[in-house]
């Protein structure tokens, strides 16, 4: 099951289990649903902005493992590319 995890979809997990937390608990402090967590966690659904500094807060990370979540959800970010053609149409 953790082989559809991301990466930053693993590491929630893994500072979420050993308090006792699942994503039920989670959904409820954020105001959305389980499966929109799973979502995120399988990558099926980019990282909203927020979403880091809730997690954060909601099982009071330290400045390191939020800086690491962060850079694991950077890495994950979709990123579209926009190619400027000119009036004919040629690139």
């Amino acid at each position: 099951m953790n082989s559809r995890l991301t990466s930053f979809g693993l590491a929630c997990r893994q500072h979420r289990l050993p308090l006792q937390k699942v994503m039920q608990n989670q959904a409820f402090e954020f105001g959305c649903s389980v499966a929109f967590i799973s979502a995120v966690e399988r990558g099926k659904a980019s990282v909203p902005f927020d979403y880091v500094r809730k997690f954060t807060a909601w099982l009071h990370l330290t400045e390191i493992e939020s800086s690491e979540l962060l850079g694991l959800a950077s890495a994950e970010a979709k990123v579209v590319s926009i190619r400027q053609f000119e009036a004919d149409g040629q690139r």
